[in-house]
Order: C-alpha cells, then sequence, then structure tokens
C-alpha cells in the first residue's frame, strides 16, 4: 500500500493504491502527475485488496470525480482511514480463524 501527495495549485490531495513495486510505480506516477509529488506512506500489508478497497470506501465522500484513486482528504483522514481499515483486515482475520 502507498499514500501519495500531490500539491497542485497549493491544493493537496492523495493517491491511494496498492503495487508490488512501489519503485517502478513511482517512476510512473513521477512523470505523469502535475505537482509537487511525494510519498508520504508506505506498509506492507497482507490483504492487500480488501485494504485498498477499504480505504477508498472510507474516503468515498472525499473522492474527487474526475480521478478513481485520488481524494481531496486530509493526512488525517487518510491514516485514520487506513487504522479503521487495518483493524477491521485484523478483526476478520481473527473471526476466520475461529470459524474454521
Amino acid at each position: 500500500m502507498y499514500v501519495i501527495r500531490v500539491i497542485e495549485d497549493g491544493r493537496e490531495k492523495y493517491k491511494i493504491g496498492r503495487t508490488i513495486d512501489l519503485n517502478r510505480r513511482w517512476g510512473e506516477l513521477y512523470r505523469t502527475m502535475v505537482g509537487h509529488v511525494e510519498i508520504v506512506q508506505q506498509r506492507m500489508v497482507k490483504e492487500h485488496v480488501f485494504m485498498e478497497s477499504c480505504i477508498h470506501h472510507a474516503l468515498h465522500t472525499k473522492r474527487l470525480d474526475y480521478e478513481v484513486e485520488m481524494f481531496a482528504a486530509s493526512i488525517e483522514q487518510v491514516m485514520t482511514a487506513i487504522s479503521a481499515c487495518e483493524e477491521a483486515c485484523t478483526l476478520v482475520d481473527t473471526r476466520m480463524r475461529t470459524v474454521l
């Protein structure tokens, strides 16, 4: 998982996604995004598909209409969404172990 901050015309937005190779992905994004671009968070997560979907869902009201993975949120809102999704993932994993 990664969180990239883009500052364009004095406004911050965040791209939240997943990749196997962050260096390659960073190179692609850095060349194509306008404004100041920086990685503000990167995490290795076990359930990356769930985490990405959960974070996007948690921040859906902040989603920029024209960009699927871009959010006009504060870093605090982004980090809160990540923490909540990590807790949800842990809870699901724990419950599944008791069922199986």
